[in-house]
């Protein structure tokens, strides 16, 4: 009874989505007022069936379950109604990465997320500020526990599959907001791996790539990023805004902290995959 009530309560206007893996049932919380288009991607997923018989192919113990890969090994995604590959833009926001969130997973690039989700385990602030937070387990708290069971080693290869049966769902707003995506060949490449430095001083840029085209115009490891184009970049938030459709081929001005200069390099986005 205590675990029932510790859990949170759905509002009445945010959509609710029924996970049906192999264990059990999860309900969730959609927030569509954190991360509309992220909210909206999900559901029209889950609604056409997308996610039916796909699993969670990595699981890590105390960490999180990752699923809905129609590849099955983390590289796959979604399609649009021509069959091109698509990720959607980064909606960061300031939901916390606890017990039963619902948070988009995607590689280093910020706006590369597609359907590909995970659920956690635990508290997890690392994950803050950096991935799409877009609901709440409401109830399936032992059916959680059952998923992290299947946890095989680090490397998040589970014990045995765990299949997403069936996702359900349960309320949505009618019609559905309009979907914003890019297609996989448009999203730009830049090749910057970062970590959320201290709220208000920028974004600190922990590796490059060695193909990826920031470090191919000159940014460094160890660089903060303060502006590009001219605009303040306090948060990630901001980052993956300033970088939010741009296209291959395309030049912002990136100006970063280097020490105790302030150094302006022009960057050229490469294709993804590049």
């Amino acid at each position: 009874l205590w675990l029932a009530l510790a859990l949170p309560l759905a509002a009445a206007d945010n959509p609710t989505v029924e996970i049906e893996p192999t264990f059990g049932k999860i309900t969730v919380e959609l927030y569509a007022d954190a991360a509309p288009n992220t909210v909206t991607n999900f559901l029209t997923l889950a609604g056409k069936g997308f996610y039916d018989g796909l699993s969670f192919h990595r699981i890590i113990k105390e960490f999180m379950a990752q699923g809905g890969d129609p590849a099955g090994n983390g590289s796959g995604g979604p399609t649009d109604a021509e069959g091109n590959r698509y990720c959607i833009p980064a909606e960061f926001n300031d939901r916390k990465h606890v017990r039963g969130t619902l948070s988009m997973a995607r590689i280093p690039e910020p706006n590369t997320a597609g359907s590909q989700f995970f659920l956690c385990f635990k508290e997890r602030q690392h994950l803050d500020y950096q991935y799409t937070v877009f609901g709440q387990m409401t109830s399936g708290d032992e059916v959680l526990t059952k998923i992290e069971g299947e946890a095989a080693s680090d490397s998040g290869t589970p014990r045995a599959a765990v299949k997403i049966v069936k996702m359900t769902v349960l309320s949505k707003p009618d019609p559905l907001p309009a979907l914003t995506t890019y297609k996989e060949s448009d999203t730009p490449h830049l090749g910057i791996q970062t970590d959320l430095s201290t709220q208000g001083r920028g974004v600190f840029v922990r590796a490059l790539d060695k193909d990826g085209g920031a470090a191919l115009s000159g940014i460094q490891g160890g660089d903060t990023i303060e502006r590009i184009d001219g605009k303040d970049v306090k948060t990630y938030q901001d980052y993956a805004a300033a970088i939010a459709g741009m296209k291959p081929g395309e030049k912002k001005v990136f100006s970063v902290r280097r020490g105790d200069e302030l150094v302006d390099v022009t960057v050229t986005a490469e294709k993804l995959g590049d």
